[in-house]
């Protein structure tokens, strides 16, 4: 019975550590994105790329492969919204590591309107109500703003496009929206 009891405590141990003999399981994180897409999270840092099969179209980058690791760029209407004022059109970039696992993703959009207060509060307005729900208020007042998570940051970024002011080159002011989700220093 000893022995029994023993044993139990040692699998239930190496269970806990996460290490089965020689070979270490990968750890898997909980935390979420706050990027929502068709009204759910869009991933899960360290989760594999398979599992956004459902929610979002994405095709791999074949051509700018860096090592073990892949890039999948996300073409999918959803992230394409019309406003009263003109359009934003957004494109992300996922990098997965060589065993298909998200750890990183970046998102841009081009908001084509004419910049102005009310264009931009429009904008950000489309953007929390369809993309963010859970986007800090603090993001309203300083149109820059970082959510830290466990294992990941998510930066957000509001501005007017560099090449906005160049319009003797054909560029139309309009305004931009940057999201970023990495990896923390002291994430794994």
């Amino acid at each position: 019975m000893k022995l029994l009891l023993l044993f139990m405590c040692l699998l239930t141990f190496s269970c806990n550590t996460g290490q089965t003999g020689n070979v270490d399981k990968p750890k898997v994180y909980s935390d979420t994105s706050s990027l929502f897409c068709k009204g759910t999270p869009l991933f899960v840092f360290n989760e594999s790329i398979d599992k956004l099969g459902s929610r979002a179209s994405f095709y791999k980058d074949t051509v700018n492969r860096q090592g073990g690791c892949y890039s999948y760029l996300i073409v999918d209407t959803f992230f394409t919204v019309r406003q009263s004022t003109g359009t934003m059109i957004g494109n992300l970039l996922i990098e997965t590591n060589n065993l298909r696992q998200i750890q990183r993703v970046r998102g841009y959009w081009e908001i084509s309107v004419q910049m102005n207060d009310k264009t931009r509060q429009e904008a950000i307005d489309s953007i929390r109500q369809r993309f963010f729900p859970n986007m800090p208020q603090n993001f309203l007042l300083t149109e820059a703003d970082t959510t830290r998570h466990k294992s990941f940051v998510e930066e957000f970024k509001f501005f007017p496009s560099p090449d906005s002011g160049d319009i003797d080159h054909g560029y139309v002011p309009h305004w931009s929206f940057y999201y970023d989700a990495k990896r923390s220093k002291n994430g794994l």
